[in-house]
């Protein structure tokens, strides 16, 4: 019941802050922000507690601290590389973006390609394929997943195959980038354009690099050759 209590409120204040009808001055935006922030970390302790009893929870801190910094640290280490490469990266973009327009040739015969503008799109529908959008955060976080994946498994894995993880991996992320953009504009094309910007576009790219790193563990766990 807390939890629910601390999600209708979450939601309320969510609804406020988000919502673009309505204005607040700074002063009452600011301290709607503080408490959204409150509310929804309660709201994920209450989730959490609901589950598992705190003492359980400290039990598996306590046991699980040291991967737990590891994962920390290595997330805070992809973010910083992501951010400190994201310029050198424009190359990519280009071939992604052309790349889309093939693919998306192959299927509509009115496909707009700006490659000035680095527009993309089928009729009154474009999107605009920037940096962010060429695949690179999604190659080098499935890099550095088979990073740490490889060595913790190095005792049961067979190197130097294994290391063709690599360019596999690499490569099939970059394709369900160029997949992703594509269906992206075909779903605002053909259905709509808030669902593909708003909830597509958010959520397929970390959807497409979990399953591929299950994909990676179970090919490396099956395959004899690995």
């Amino acid at each position: 019941m807390l939890h629910f209590a601390l999600f209708a409120g979450f939601w309320l204040l969510s609804s406020l802050l988000f919502n673009e009808k309505i204005t607040l001055n700074p002063d009452t935006n600011n301290t709607l922000a503080l408490l959204w922030l409150l509310i929804g970390s309660l709201n994920i302790i209450s989730l959490l507690l609901a589950n598992i009893t705190f003492s359980a929870w400290r039990q598996f801190l306590l046991a699980e601290k040291l991967n737990l910094v590891i994962a920390l640290l290595t997330g805070f280490i992809t973010w910083g590389l992501s951010t400190l490469v994201s310029s050198s990266w424009s190359k990519l973009a280009d071939i992604t973006f052309y790349t889309s327009h093939v693919l998306l040739s192959l299927f509509y015969p009115n496909v707009t390609a700006l490659p000035k503008e680095k527009a993309l799109g089928i009729g009154d529908f474009q999107v605009e394929i920037g940096i962010p959008c060429s695949g690179y955060e999604g190659i080098g976080l499935i890099v550095i997943f088979l990073s740490i994946y490889l060595w913790l498994m190095r005792a049961e894995l067979r190197f130097p195959q294994v290391l063709l993880l690599y360019p596999l991996g690499i490569t099939l992320m970059w394709f369900f980038n160029v997949l992703r953009i594509s269906l992206l504009i075909i779903i605002g094309k053909e259905w709509s354009p808030a669902v593909a910007i708003g909830g597509f576009h958010s959520n397929a790219g970390w959807i497409a690099f979990i399953a591929l790193s299950i994909g990676m563990i179970g090919l490396a766990q099956r395959v004899t050759f690995f």
